[in-house]
């Protein structure tokens, strides 16, 4: 593999870890009718607004050992899996395509995964569950 197409390969890798954290989340706070653009990264249990260490893909999780600084509460595993679901998306497609054209597929791969997150966050606020069956199964009749 030549040096260039390694080191493209590793910046779509890492761009697909940020677009991981950004499709995190859309998947919290779209569901609750919150902004996206506006406000900081929180922890959930004390509140402390997230720190620049705590904000990088992965990184942050795996220094944080899962926990937050402030409190203690664990950080829920799904941060990081998509972070690295992502990056791989970003990945396999370079490898497979190439930097340029994997780049693209990549990033459409990225925003399909959001998309079907930000879906089932929304389907788990309306229902409070997420649904496991088809509504007219027989696991679903009384």
């Amino acid at each position: 593999m030549p040096p260039l197409t390694a080191f493209a390969d590793v910046w779509l890798g890492a761009g697909g870890l940020a677009l991981g954290s950004f499709a995190g989340v859309l998947a919290d706070r779209l569901p609750q009718g919150r902004s996206v653009v506006l406000g900081r990264s929180e922890c959930a249990g004390c509140g402390r607004g997230l720190g620049v260490l705590d904000l990088v893909p992965v990184l942050g999780y795996l220094v944080r050992r899962g926990r937050c600084f402030s409190c203690g509460i664990a950080i829920p595993r799904r941060y990081p899996l998509i972070e690295l679901g992502c990056g791989a998306c970003m990945v396999v497609s370079a490898l497979a395509l190439g930097p340029w054209p994997g780049g693209l597929v990549g990033v459409a791969l990225v925003a399909g995964v959001a998309t079907a997150l930000v879906a089932l966050g929304r389907a788990h606020k309306k229902r409070g569950r997420l649904a496991t069956a088809p509504p007219d199964s027989v696991e679903n009749r009384d």
